[in-house]
């Protein structure tokens, strides 16, 4: 599950630069709230969310059927570096293309470490609430046709938006 820290003292990945550029997304951060946090065993998760172009009340219904009876959501592991607290990781963004032509994917992003702890990535301790109308990344290529660009949620966590027109 992805949940945004309901306050800055709980345990979070917090993200202080993002770089999308060159066919990756590159993250630089902290751990925050979690003074325990070992070097080693930590991966970026990216657990994908389809979503459709301004869906209809009926489409939100089959949308969540369908959802429903989704054996389980793609689920991606990009490795990622740790080491005194501070981490970087990398996200190709080939790798995050949906399936389905006319797709579009929203993908939540999350370290894990191989224990079970996860900490959802993104930025809380800036005192800038409401990124998500003031930050905008750039959109790079995937392929023909994909468009992929990082950005803040309504509760200021880090996301992925992949949307694919073409083959």
């Amino acid at each position: 599950m992805h949940t945004t820290p309901a306050t800055t003292d709980e345990p979070h990945a917090e993200v202080v630069e993002v770089w999308p550029r060159d066919g990756v997304i590159r993250l630089v951060g902290h751990v925050a709230g979690l003074a325990d946090a070992p070097d080693d065993g930590w991966t970026l998760e990216s657990r994908a969310r389809e979503r459709r172009r301004a869906p209809s009340l009926a489409g939100r219904v089959r949308s969540r059927l369908r959802n429903r009876l989704r054996a389980a959501p793609r689920v991606l592991a990009h490795p990622a570096h740790l080491e005194d607290g501070r981490f970087t990781a990398e996200i190709p963004v080939g790798a995050l293309v949906p399936p389905r032509r006319g797709a579009v994917e929203h993908w939540d992003l999350s370290f894990v470490h191989a224990d079970g702890r996860r900490l959802r990535a993104g930025r809380w301790l800036d005192d800038m609430p409401g990124k998500k109308r003031i930050v905008a990344f750039p959109t790079q290529q995937a392929g023909r046709g994909t468009k992929v660009r990082p950005y803040f949620t309504d509760g200021d966590a880090l996301a992925v938006r992949v949307t694919r027109t073409g083959r």
